[in-house]
């Protein structure tokens, strides 16, 4: 395609291939309107779709992987059960990917790569393997059954401002491979089973985290709550690692509610305030 020629221009765009729409090293421009971009439920083969505005999906299916590219956001309308389905989903766009009024609904069988410039509102069906997901001026909103880490060698799977996640049936992250972050601003967190996260890029500031059963977090800087009157951990079982930092500070110690706490901060001091009954391992 030649300059910036647009290959399917509607107000809506509904699609159906045998082979796919568009390739990896040549993808088709779109200019679709509120009607947004959809493909049949029988949709086939990869799509690959690039757009210059903001970009509308109805409902995208394929059994191979979904890309998408545009210079403004990648928005969802409502009215289907899921936006996108499909075995793997690229995202690159120069906005938001979803909404506040309604997140990017998907179910992906195995990897999310998504980059945006601002905030990411996504709800996964069924486990959310994460190689990528980064706002790079904005948050992540991220809701699964379950988030795993699948980001390459020891690199961040997620990178925002404010991470916002949650697992409505499962863990986050796991023991031999905790969900990696590089946060700047605060961190909350609900996971219905157990959580494993690590900061690898500075100090890990807590809103609030609850996990049904263990919560192991480690940071390579400090560990520190952002609400002094409010436990910023709730598990039955948690273990605290800081490499280079504190864990909690003196005027304001990290408050907790475990039923069992071990705590280490191997360059720092550790400040703890249990408001719930339990011990220190």
């Amino acid at each position: 395609k030649d300059g910036e020629r647009t290959d399917v221009k509607s107000d809506m765009i509904l699609v159906q291939t045998s082979h796919g729409f568009g390739t990896e090293s040549s993808w088709i421009r779109v200019e679709a309107g509120n009607g947004g971009f959809s493909t049949t439920a029988v949709n086939q083969g990869a799509v690959y779709v690039q757009a210059k505005g903001d970009l509308r999906i109805g409902s995208i299916a394929s059994e191979k992987e979904v890309g998408l590219k545009t210079e403004g956001a990648v928005l969802a309308l409502t009215g289907t059960e899921t936006n996108i389905r499909a075995e793997a989903l690229k995202i690159a766009a120069g906005g938001n990917v979803g909404s506040t009024e309604a997140a990017l609904r998907t179910d992906i069988s195995g990897n999310l790569d998504i980059t945006a410039e601002d905030t990411i509102w996504l709800n996964q069906c069924g486990e959310a393997k994460v190689k990528n997901m980064t706002a790079k001026k904005g948050n992540v909103h991220l809701t699964a059954e379950s988030i795993r880490n699948t980001a390459a060698g020891n690199a961040a799977a997620i990178t925002a401002k404010d991470i916002l996640l949650k697992a409505e049936n499962g863990d986050i992250g796991s023991e031999s491979r905790m969900l990696t972050l590089n946060q700047s601003g605060g961190l909350s967190v609900s996971a219905a089973g157990s959580m494993y996260l690590e900061n690898i890029s500075g100090d890990m500031k807590l809103g609030s985290l609850n996990a049904a059963d263990r919560s192991w977090l480690k940071a390579k800087g400090s560990i520190t709550g952002t609400d002094p009157d409010k436990a910023a951990l709730t598990a039955a079982r948690t273990k605290l690692t800081s490499t280079e930092g504190d864990i909690g500070t003196a005027d304001s110690p990290l408050l907790t509610k475990v039923d069992s706490l071990k705590a280490e901060a191997a360059n720092g001091s550790i400040w703890l305030d249990g408001t719930r009954s339990g011990r220190a391992l």
